[in-house]
């Protein structure tokens, strides 16, 4: 009999916030992106994540797609230096999430407002950038946030009578009765935001190259 001893790939990550939900989705997005559904197993990879707790640059409660991207990117340049700063060395990567609201204006559906996030991945010289799916908020989840100022995790504590969700299934957890957490909501939109490193060639070439 012959045993094979694989040593599995260490992929370093840092995550702009210290929230399992979000580490949780950057790790398994990040590994999802390097594993081959039908690949080798010694081609597989092991993700390190490290969550910092860094500053987004944005309002708690960030409105619109500019402010929430911005504070994605902000997030990730920020985790990257931490790391670095705690480690004494660079990740390979840093993800920063940030979740946003904006109101849609459609009178036909009585001006809702709809929720979504940014994600960015940074390696210490390229950005990729992704946005989640949206879906419109409750009525009155939107009125807690425009008219009382409130977060939206807060804001949906406060609904659903439930306790820091935002740590745990999120909003849209609550919405589709678990179908779809805010962990799996954060998770396609990492692996899209790190397409172009898989395909660096095609994304980070010079205009005109």
């Amino acid at each position: 009999f012959q045993f094979c001893v694989y040593m599995k790939k260490v992929i370093s990550v840092a995550v702009g916030s210290t929230n399992p939900v979000k580490l949780s989705a950057a790790s398994s997005g990040i590994k999802k992106s390097f594993d081959e559904l039908d690949g080798r197993e010694e081609d597989r990879v092991s993700v390190f994540c490290e969550g910092h707790d860094v500053a987004s640059d944005v309002p708690d409660q960030p409105i619109g797609d500019d402010e929430t991207k911005r504070g994605a990117i902000t997030r990730a340049k920020n985790a990257y230096f931490a790391h670095k700063n705690k480690f004494g060395e660079e990740p390979a990567y840093s993800v920063g999430m940030e979740g946003g609201v904006a109101l849609v204006g459609d009178s036909e559906l009585n001006n809702p407002m709809e929720c979504f996030a940014w994600i960015a991945v940074f390696n210490g010289e390229n950005l990729g950038v992704s946005r989640t799916a949206s879906f419109n908020l409750p009525n009155v989840i939107r009125d807690l946030i425009m008219d009382e100022g409130m977060e939206l995790g807060d804001a949906d504590d406060q609904v659903f009578g439930s306790t820091n969700s935002k740590r745990s299934g999120g909003t849209v957890g609550h919405l589709t009765s678990g179908v779809i957490t805010r962990s799996i909501y954060y998770e396609q939109a990492v692996i899209l935001a790190f397409m172009p490193f898989k395909w660096n060639g095609l994304y980070f070439t010079p205009r005109g190259k």
